[in-house]
């Protein structure tokens, strides 16, 4: 093994050991700490986390509905709202299929974001489809209604079932 030092603008000196990857192909890695090259994470699975973009998606959807509640709910003409709630609506379907099917997480996660994200997202498009028709959406205002309580009964049972660490609480310290 060979030390080689790198100098970056404005970082500190790194470290970079060369050595053998495999005998038979004669490929050589690179290892900076612990970050492996391309070609060692080529060969390992990689895991796909879906949560980070459906609930970044859901908080951006939640907020276009903010929106559109404060701003414009009583005006007769809010077609122009109905891409707005599609895109979240779409990607949260989108997203939610693929981990329901796909199951990138342990068990009891997968059907508590998948299944629930599939819900949101068909009440997004379908708002969608109502503002751009020009539908009343009351029935589908008491529809989300119940579904808002299925998305907390989930988060209930998630912190039941013990499936995320909660921080202990101690008022003295």
């Amino acid at each position: 093994m060979l030390p080689i030092r790198i100098r970056s603008i404005g970082l500190e000196q790194t470290s970079i050991k060369q050595d053998a990857l495999d005998s038979e192909a004669g490929a050589k890695r690179h290892v900076f700490g612990k970050c492996l090259c391309f070609h060692q994470l080529r060969t390992k699975k990689m895991f796909i986390d879906y949560v980070t973009l459906m609930l970044i998606n859901m908080a951006g959807g939640l907020f276009i509905l903010a929106s559109f509640i404060w701003k414009d709910i009583d005006k007769e003409n809010s077609q122009f709202w109905a891409p707005a709630f599609a895109l979240p609506g779409m990607i949260a379907v989108v997203c939610g299929f693929a981990m329901t099917f796909s199951w990138p997480l342990p068990k009891p996660y997968n059907v508590a974001f998948g299944e629930t994200s599939i819900l949101l997202g068909f009440l997004f498009l379908t708002a969608a489809w109502s503002l751009a028709k020009g539908w009343e959406l009351l029935p589908l205002g008491i529809y989300a209604f119940f579904a808002g309580l299925t998305g907390v009964l989930v988060g209930i049972r998630i912190m039941n079932l013990g499936c995320i660490c909660l921080a202990s609480y101690n008022p003295h310290g």
